[in-house]
């Protein structure tokens, strides 16, 4: 991995494909080839090198010199000759659904969630998580995804998470993932978590992919908007449908409240948000307000989103903050704390309760909810 770092980022940049290479031919620097290891050890670190190379566009395959060595090991270690790959059905029934899901957890009540940004997090504090998770009632995670890690690194998680009754959706996400230049990395965590689940078992599965793509605070945003949205609006449109092409994965987004009153460029009367709620399963909205009720409060800021998703048939998630911040003392719950946070969550099904769209509340963050006062 170390050695051909350099030359699968040049490679995707210029659009080469690579195959890696690794020799089967005796050496004196044993380190360079296989044929002392043999073929079991050779297999194993190939599967882990497809595994983390995939997430580069330019990686095409391994390739092994050579033949009559190759034969050689595999008559001397009693393995049978080399076989092709199986080919995949040319006609396959268009009804199938390739990428297998999770069978579904037996959850009543509405969504407890929260976000688990730092991907290493997920990786070497699961445990911590999941022991959270079940403090605080938490039955949904959106969890940041590292492209680079091979599956194994998410397997004992995720399992863990559905063991608990937790719904795992990967999450990936960044502002420029709203410009077209940028398609391509939407399209990594599409494929990532689609081969994840096709070598996952039943219970390690993630049940969707969640996108936080806030263009709003690119440079470009303000110098030419319009340009930006609708560049966004495609790459969403493209996101739900390289996802949804051979699964039953679930989209969804963050989405900001005041997205209202901002229009899809030559559709006037269509905002942002109806066309994002429109499009994906559901959308988390960012509520970031330390209240439940008032002009300015939770409800307040999502009634115009509520009723385009009662209209449109979908669901939302209300999210909302514990992290410090320094947009207004109204924006987030650090200074009030966990425990008030609660409380006006708690008020939230009843205050939306003729929204049939109200599903749950998420909280942003894991790692700050974790920290938070009292």
């Amino acid at each position: 991995m170390e050695l051909v770092q350099n030359e699968m980022e040049i490679a995707d940049r210029v659009g080469t494909p690579i195959w890696i290479g690794v020799n089967t031919k005796p050496m004196k620097e044993a380190h360079t080839t296989f044929y002392d290891a043999g073929v079991q050890e050779m297999e194993s670190v190939l599967n882990q090198v497809q595994e983390r190379l995939r997430h580069h566009s330019s990686f095409t395959g391994v390739a092994i010199h050579d033949y009559r060595y190759w034969n050689h090991m595999l008559e001397r270690d009693g393995e049978p000759g080399p076989k092709p790959d199986p080919k995949p059905d040319p006609n396959p029934d268009p009804g199938e659904i390739i990428v297998p899901m999770p069978p579904p957890i037996d959850r009543t009540g509405t969504i407890i969630g929260t976000y688990v940004w730092q991907a290493e997090l997920a990786i070497n504090q699961s445990d911590d998580i999941i022991a959270f998770a079940k403090e605080k009632g938490i039955n949904f995670l959106y969890v940041r995804l590292d492209l680079q890690q091979p599956f194994e690194a998410y397997r004992e998680f995720v399992k863990k998470a559905h063991d608990a009754g937790i719904e795992m959706h990967a999450m990936g996400g960044h502002p420029g993932w709203a410009l077209t230049e940028n398609r391509q990395r939407i399209s990594k965590l599409v494929d990532y978590v689609k081969r994840y689940n096709r070598a996952a078992a039943p219970e390690e599965r993630f049940y969707g992919i969640h996108l936080d793509v806030e263009p709003y605070v690119l440079p470009q945003w303000r110098g030419d908007k319009d340009e930006v949205i609708a560049q966004w609006v495609d790459n969403m449109a493209f996101f739900v449908e390289s996802t949804q092409a051979d699964s039953q994965l679930e989209t969804s987004v963050d989405l900001a409240v005041w997205l209202d009153r901002t229009f899809i460029p030559g559709k006037s009367e269509l905002s942002v948000s109806e066309w994002m709620i429109g499009r994906m399963d559901h959308v988390a909205l960012m509520a970031f307000r330390n209240m439940a009720g008032g002009s300015n409060g939770i409800v307040a800021v999502v009634k115009q989103e509520m009723q385009m998703a009662d209209r449109l048939g979908k669901r939302l998630v209300v999210a909302v903050e514990i992290k410090e911040s320094f947009e207004g003392a109204h924006v987030s719950f650090y200074e009030k704390g966990a425990e008030e946070m609660l409380k006006q969550l708690d008020k939230l099904p009843e205050m939306l309760a003729d929204h049939r769209s109200y599903t749950g509340y998420a909280v942003h963050a894991y790692d700050y909810w974790k920290e938070a006062k009292p």
